[in-house]
């Protein structure tokens, strides 16, 4: 990710369809806002 830590993968997904592929920003930790915000494939 942005963050020089790997991307996380989940299957079965808790949040999209398929699969969810995600970084948990900045911070490293769920949740979050600005560049603490929580970046997933489910995201519009």
């Amino acid at each position: 990710d942005p963050w020089g830590r790997e991307y996380l993968y989940e299957f079965p997904p808790r949040k999209s369809k398929k699969f969810d592929l995600y970084t948990l920003g900045a911070d490293g930790m769920e949740g979050g806002s600005g560049d603490d915000t929580d970046i997933g494939n489910w995201m519009q």
